[in-house]
């Protein structure tokens, strides 16, 4: 009824992905998934038709890497804009990333995402510069109540975040990921 279009819709047998989140001392969620049945899901169920009416692909690392890696190479040779956002952070391998236009992440997926690519030295923002002018990527790192920084095209960004009352920050790293690739659609 919204116009949103189900005709790639799958049931698979199994049970579905579950995540369990908790918040540590310091106010972080800690979030445990059992990826379940997201594991069966394959690239090719999402044909090249399909692919050829999009603007932006978006993943995320709760579904199979190599599935998601071969999406995005198929979606990158048919001209369609490339986003993942690394969580839960997997390692990154090279074709991958070349495969890629925008990486989203948090601190702690960045950490990830850059040691993954051997970049370890310094902090935060050389890991965000490094990981996006070695890669020619453009890498949005969101930074909570801090806003976010992105590297872009040899450029540092960033921009501070909405005051907003916030009772719970599950989801708000996907719900970013999807706005920002609606907003650059646009």
């Amino acid at each position: 009824d919204s116009g949103v279009g189900l005709g790639a819709l799958q049931r698979l047998p199994g049970a579905t992905g579950l995540a369990s989140i908790g918040v540590d001392a310091r106010g972080e969620n800690q979030i445990l998934v059992a990826p379940g049945v997201n594991l069966a899901l394959r690239h090719d169920a999402v044909s090249d038709a399909l692919l050829c009416r999009c603007d932006a692909l978006l993943l995320q690392g709760e579904t199979d890497a190599r599935q998601n890696l071969l999406l995005l190479e198929r979606a990158h040779r048919l001209g369609v804009r490339t986003l993942l956002n690394n969580a839960p952070a997997q390692d990154l391998s090279p074709r991958l990333l070349q495969a890629l236009d925008v990486l989203v992440v948090n601190a702690h997926e960045l950490q990830r995402s850059a040691a993954s690519c051997g970049i370890t030295g310094g902090g935060p923002m050389d890991w965000l510069a490094e990981l996006a002018d070695r890669h020619a990527l453009t890498v949005l790192l969101t930074l909570g109540e801090e806003g976010v920084a992105a590297r872009c095209a040899g450029r540092m960004l960033r921009l501070p975040a909405l005051a907003v009352p916030v009772l719970d920050t599950t989801g708000a790293g996907d719900t970013f990921a999807g706005v920002f690739a609606a907003a650059s659609c646009e």
